[in-house]
């Protein structure tokens, strides 16, 4: 990188005045390479007094913050184009180089010095002697004996009531599937909590094997009751996971065959060259082909042709499905049913963050029946015997356009047909990570430290204010989907998946390795990531979401731009330096496609807040049997939009343009 200064100026060949030192940095222009110049700053230490200097701070050692035999003070050279230098008498820093790149170089090590804080915190010794605490306002006063009133009250409900109590309740438990202290909590933790929420007593009678409740209020005890029911029923309970593969009934009857991914083809999830090559070469999209025969005599010309006049005929298209493809819609409506049935019920107690929506794409055939290329499929054969077995395996592929101007046609439907959001587009952060739970213990002197457990896959979400810092942010982790339901469309362009899925949220506190990297996330000057290096979390790959909002009746159409950074491709620097991802393409730039219902996100939402022994408000019924929200309104507007789909944008490996506008 070369120095330019300021202000514009001329170069002129008197060198005397010019602002820069010669022995810093030789111009360009003065007939030597700029790269011969960069390599002449790193090897040659100035004969001159330092530009700027830069103080080591006390709390920490030289190793903490330059490293070992100080090998970032070499990283820090050739990113910012500068000389520095360790001076041990002064425990300083001297540095020399124009005054942006001196800067640059400061906040770097400023930088440094922030992180050796935190990983390694100064211990002080505790003072025998201390100044006594200060007296507390009134304010301070009021609220501590808030506090310690609703403990005491909290503590009166442990324990059998010391009076008879007017009303009394019991839930029996319906079996030992679940162990007491798994349901109580350790030291009665769990039940102390309902206790003092309800404002009852309860506790556990071993002979009847049932929890008792006891209060002064009926309404209490009532909800006691349904409470201690619910934390029963989320202990005894498993998330029923349901995977279905539909064939949506086509108009006409159709042939189906398994043709090869096209070369441009996207495949549905981004990892390494040699495995994507692998999904190309082995993977593989349904092709409706239009099944003909002769039709009889009879059909034809009645008995005025020859019959052997025929054999010249072309094939004419059967068009009408079998009894039993005429069914299909209508199973394929009863299957839905029952799957999101059973898993909306199985999550409802759970505090977990639930997601739903449909994504359009192309579903992407990864294990099926290896057939040759020339075998064809009848509907029956794949909606009945292939698309239930476990062995059978396809994903949809969300890939709708590469480039903006591939998409222009849809932006023009929507903003035609559709209203967009106020504050459309929304720009989010994620990022897939392997990472410990809790910050790892560091080894004291003459001490050893077990090694940590098996890390954790985490994905982190973000979002910036309008002043660039960091503004609400999650991690969730176990995240899994629990419903699937993938409908391949034969006479259209695009099929849709409908998936439930769900996470864990892990607690948002800096003190974690997340909660750490979260709060030092930040924007470059580009719009792009700027990440850190924090202990015990290793992000691998980062997304940043651009998505454009459009309400299209009752439901929300989310457009959306993701460009992915694989961090295992990028060149890292050693001395833990931030790395700004606008300095790196994006491994990979798509568009995707997806509705979803704003009622969907406002009930689940309801559960991020649960207690224990807490029910949101929503049921099933209000998903699958609301008065203007069931199954049948869900795959028509599953359909409607793919049609949509099919007619205003094109498949992408198509067409002809392929750069990014």
């Amino acid at each position: 990188m070369s120095i330019e200064p300021e202000v514009p100026y001329e170069i002129t060949d008197d060198y005397e005045d010019d602002w820069r030192d010669s022995t810093i940095l030789m111009d360009s222009q003065s007939g030597s390479d700029a790269n011969n110049a960069r390599s002449t700053v790193y090897e040659t230490m100035p004969d001159r007094i330092p530009d700027d200097h830069w103080v080591l701070p006390s709390t920490n050692s030289l190793s903490d913050i330059l490293g070992t035999r100080r090998q970032r003070l070499e990283e820090i050279r050739f990113s910012t184009g500068t000389y520095i230098e360790y001076n041990q008498p002064k425990h300083q820093v001297d540095i020399w180089g124009d005054r942006v790149a001196v800067e640059k170089a400061k906040k770097h090590l400023d930088f440094l010095a922030s992180q050796a804080a935190l990983n390694h915190p100064v211990k002080t010794k505790t003072r025998k002697w201390s100044k006594p605490e200060r007296e507390l306002t009134e304010r301070e006063r009021q609220k501590a004996e808030r506090r310690l009133a609703r403990l005491a009250e909290e503590k009166s409900y442990q324990g059998q009531p010391p009076t008879p109590q007017p009303f009394t309740a019991m839930f029996a438990l319906p079996d030992q599937s679940v162990p007491i202290p798994k349901l109580l909590g350790e030291k009665d933790s769990y039940l102390n909590s309902l206790r003092s929420q309800c404002k009852c007593y309860m506790w556990f009678d071993p002979q009847l094997y049932a929890i008792k409740i006891v209060g002064q209020e009926e309404q209490n005890v009532i909800q006691a009751t349904a409470r201690i029911r619910n934390w029963y029923l989320k202990c005894a309970r498993r998330p029923a996971s349901r995977t279905l593969r539909l064939l949506n009934q086509p108009s006409n009857n159709v042939d189906i065959k398994f043709g090869k991914l096209p070369p441009k083809f996207v495949t549905y999830k981004f990892t390494k060259e040699q495995q994507e090559r692998f999904m190309l070469d082995n993977q593989c999209l349904m092709e409706p082909v239009s099944k003909g025969v002769v039709d009889t005599i009879r059909e034809r010309c009645g008995d005025l042709i020859d019959l052997e006049d025929s054999k010249d005929q072309p094939a004419k298209p059967i068009t009408t499905l079998s009894p039993r493809a005429q069914t299909l819609n209508e199973r394929n409506l009863k299957s839905i049913q029952d799957a999101l049935e059973v898993g909306l019920e199985s999550l409802r107690l759970f505090d977990w963050e639930i997601r739903m929506k449909i994504r359009y794409g192309q579903i992407c055939l990864v294990d099926y029946p290896k057939k040759s290329s020339d075998h064809f499929f009848t509907i029956e054969e794949l909606s009945d015997k292939y698309f239930p077995k476990p062995q059978f395996r396809s994903v949809l592929a969300p890939c709708i356009g590469k480039t903006r101007t591939q998409m222009k046609p849809l932006f023009e439907y929507l903003t035609t047909h559709c209203e967009e959001f106020a504050d459309s587009p929304r720009t989010s952060y994620s990022i897939n990570a392997m990472q410990q739970p809790t910050f790892s213990l560091r080894p004291m002197r003459g001490e050893s430290v077990p090694p940590p457990g098996e890390p954790w896959k985490t994905l982190l979400t973000a979002r910036f204010r309008s002043d660039g810092q960091i503004g609400l942010w999650n991690c969730l982790t176990q995240c899994q989907d629990l419903v699937s339901i993938s409908c391949a469309e034969l006479e259209g362009n695009y099929s849709w998946e409908a998936k439930l899925e769900y996470g864990r949220r892990l607690p948002s506190e800096s003190n974690t390795p997340h909660g750490r990297f979260a709060e030092q996330l930040r924007k470059g000057p580009e719009n792009r990531l700027i990440l850190v290096k924090v202990p015990d979390y290793e992000p691998l790959l980062v997304t940043q979401k651009t998505k454009w909002v459009y309400g299209w009746g009752e439901y929300i159409v989310e457009v959306g731009c993701d460009e992915l950074w694989d961090l295992t491709r990028v060149e890292h620097n050693k001395a833990g330096l931030p790395l700004d991802l606008g300095q790196t393409e994006p491994h990979r730039t798509f568009y995707k496609v997806s509705i979803y219902k704003e009622a969907w996100r406002d009930r689940f939402a309801e559960n991020l807040g649960l207690n224990i022994g807490e029910a949101p408000r929503w049921t099933p019924i209000d998903f699958l049997a609301a008065e203007n929200e069931d199954v049948s309104v869900f795959m028509q507007m599953a359909n409607t939009f793919g049609n949509i789909l099919t007619q205003e944008v094109p498949l992408y490996w198509n067409t002809k343009d392929q750069s990014l506008v």
